[in-house]
């Protein structure tokens, strides 16, 4: 028997034989199972089959005088666990190959086996390595492949700092499991077996080195080399010059020419903040005085009014980006409700923190597309809203009713000027009977919240109150009448009469949920129509709501990209106001928004220049609303280059106290 060509590496009921049939087999059972099996792109299903093939032929059959010369040579690892990680992490964001570069291709090689190299200084065994850095690049693999099925885009290097905060709502999603997903997860799997398989081989053959001087300078030579092309590879110079930039406005986009690795390195880069061209603390000043001057003085010429501020979670106009109809109206109140501003405000990059950072600061995150800032900034001294009114006798309270520790808020939200900050466990809120909606605490006990602050804090003082709810967080498959566990009203029940064919189940759970929104806000309404003081309520969405599988999109790539970044938002007064309909506006020009009506009597001057409001409507990562003539909203693609077009100073500190403008104008 010891002349055979072929063998089977492991005996027939040894475990791992087991493993490789129940996975191929699984796999391609359920990609025969599949309604329709183009749901898997072509290039996906090929990547699929490549997979399958690699765990047989390397997982069971063995050329004994082939293994025997392979076994000699343990640097031959080194290609296979780099191949290995590339399809792994290419079929974790369903990447069909056809839009992937040859630059983007070599890039990714070489960062896989950057980490194997890694490993290998780590434990100073091949084989060894081999297999840890496969267990490392398979789990990235499964848990970037369901944070892209939940979240929508795939895992990036700012997640690391909230990844206590994903833990939290995970526990809100339902098992996504389908076909579809069984066979990419299977794909993965089978990758990693085939990768296992290989290594062991070299678990009795491995030859180390001749002394243990030779053992550390071979290791530390390894680290140096993954070091120099961490480093290397990350240089936007150097990737600028094959082709390969960073795109924030789409993650496919971006990840798909380019592949996982080599976007998610490049990333890294952009963590840190880099200065502007042509930035300077003379010329911030400079610009702070010319705003300054153009604003005008502030004058205070009669009552202050109570501000309110929602960011509701999830809250989105899906009327923007498809067709469909409703068995019922999903907010006939909020449609219906009169003497309100009304329009869309485009998120920066997609996070409910970057939106409340940009919403409470007036501060544009296209300076800094990849962060989260209440993770990763310095946020002591920041302008913000509260901040500026704290400066006009405002006091100011800010609500969410999910732990304190989600994002960094307890920190956060004092740092940006809050008197007062209350969470989900805060004895304050046992004052309220809370309810819980969908995936948790809702609108309305939010709301009564607001209300019940309201009137403990009633003084002389006005009152600026803001609330970042939760009801309407994903998923959207855990309503009773999907299997799950919220029990719904049967007569709220909202049912999708056309459109939405794919995940229609999912949008009636999510619409159903809007519909105790919209209960929500007229209650809110209802309260201060009642109350003496004058009153300012906003609502404003922070993102598009995700569902498992994408939706029909008519609309050209820019167009698109700002329809699905543009959340809806009411500004509505116990006080006459003059109605307008705004158009899309960046979530920075939402708070000047309140103080441009003329009906206030306080007048308050917050504004950005009125040039750059009406040049660049909205200020995102990577690209800017430009308005012309013909097209008040138009997306162009170009990225602020300098201050002189997206200068990232806050409209707030045009109206701030001298100290305070001292301190902005240099941090």
């Amino acid at each position: 028997m010891k002349h055979q060509i072929i063998t089977l590496r492991h005996r027939l009921l040894h475990p791992l034989t087991f493993l490789w049939v129940i996975l191929c087999a699984g796999g391609l059972a359920l990609w025969m199972d599949l309604p329709e099996r183009t749901e898997l792109l072509h290039r996906e299903q090929v990547v699929f089959y490549v997979c399958l093939a690699l765990a047989l032929l390397f997982g069971e059959i063995s050329v004994p005088a082939l293994d025997r010369k392979l076994a000699r040579i343990p640097a031959i690892l080194l290609p296979v666990c780099a191949c290995a990680a590339f399809l792994q992490t290419e079929v974790s964001i369903a990447n069909p190959m056809t839009s992937l570069s040859n630059w983007g291709v070599v890039w990714n090689l070489l960062i896989a086996a950057s980490i194997c190299l890694v490993c290998y200084f780590l434990l100073g065994r091949m084989w060894l390595a081999g297999i840890v850095s496969g267990v490392l690049m398979t789990l990235l693999s499964v848990v970037n492949f369901f944070t892209l099925l939940f979240r929508g885009t795939p895992v990036c290097p700012a997640d690391i700092f909230s990844a206590g905060t994903a833990a939290e709502v995970a526990g809100g999603y339902e098992n996504p499991f389908t076909p579809a997903v069984g066979v990419r997860d299977a794909g993965i799997l089978a990758v990693f077996l085939a990768q296992l398989a290989i290594s062991l081989v070299f678990y009795r053959t491995e030859q180390r080195p001749a002394s243990r001087k030779a053992a550390w300078a071979i290791r530390f030579a390894a680290l140096a080399a993954a070091f120099v092309w961490f480093r290397v590879g990350s240089l936007p110079a150097v990737t600028t010059g094959v082709g390969l930039n960073l795109i924030d406005w789409s993650w496919s986009e971006n990840y798909y020419p380019k592949g996982y690795l080599c976007t998610t390195l490049m990333r890294v880069n952009s963590l840190f903040y880099q200065k502007p061209s042509g930035y300077s603390d003379a010329k911030v000043t400079q610009f702070l005085d010319e705003m300054s001057a153009e604003a005008g003085e502030r004058t205070d010429s009669g009552e202050l009014p109570n501000i309110i501020l929602i960011v509701n979670e999830s809250w989105f106009d899906w009327t923007q980006i498809t067709d469909f109809t409703t068995s019922a109206p999903v907010m006939p109140f909020l449609d219906g409700l009169d003497n309100c501003v009304r329009g869309y405000a485009v998120n920066p990059i997609v996070g409910t923190a970057a939106s409340e950072y940009e919403i409470l600061t007036s501060n544009s995150m296209c300076l800094f597309p990849s962060n989260n800032p209440f993770t990763q900034m310095n946020l002591k001294s920041t302008s913000s809203i509260a901040r500026y009114l704290g400066e006009l006798g405002y006091t100011s309270s800010a609500f969410h009713p999910c732990p304190a520790t989600n994002y960094n808020r307890n920190t956060a939200y004092p740092a940006l000027g809050f008197d007062n900050v209350y969470f989900g466990d805060s004895p304050e809120i046992d004052a309220v009977d809370v309810v819980n909606v969908h995936t948790g605490f809702s609108d309305l006990s939010c709301f009564e919240v607001l209300c019940h602050l309201y009137e403990e804090q009633q003084s002389d003082q006005p009152q600026f109150l803001y609330n970042l709810t939760f009801q309407n967080h994903g998923g959207y498959q855990i309503a009773d009448f999907n299997g799950g566990w919220w029990k719904t009203d049967p007569e709220r029940r909202i049912y999708v009469t056309s459109g939405f064919d794919n995940v229609r189940s999912e949008a009636e759970e999510y619409f159903t949920a809007l519909t105790y929104t919209d209960e929500a806000f007229q209650y809110l309404v209802e309260y201060f129509e009642a109350v003496d003081d004058p009153t300012v309520i906003c609502m404003v969405g922070d993102h598009q709501s995700y569902f498992s599988e994408s939706t029909p999109d008519g609309h050209i790539k820019y167009e698109s990209t700002m329809y699905q970044r543009g959340t809806p938002f009411v500004i509505w007064t116990n006080f006459p106001i003059e109605e307008e309909e705004v158009g899309y506006i960046g979530m920075p020009q939402l708070v000047p928004l309140f103080f441009r009506q003329p009906a206030w009597s306080c007048r308050l001057i917050i504004s950005r220049s009125p040039n750059c409001t009406r040049r660049f409507p909205s200020l995102q990562a990577h690209s800017t609303g430009r308005a012309t003539e013909n097209s008040t909203r138009t997306i162009s693609a170009t990225r602020p280059k300098s201050l002189t077009c997206c200068s990232g100073i806050s409209i707030l500190n045009t109206a701030m106290s001298p100290h305070i403008r001292e301190k902005t104008a240099v941090s």
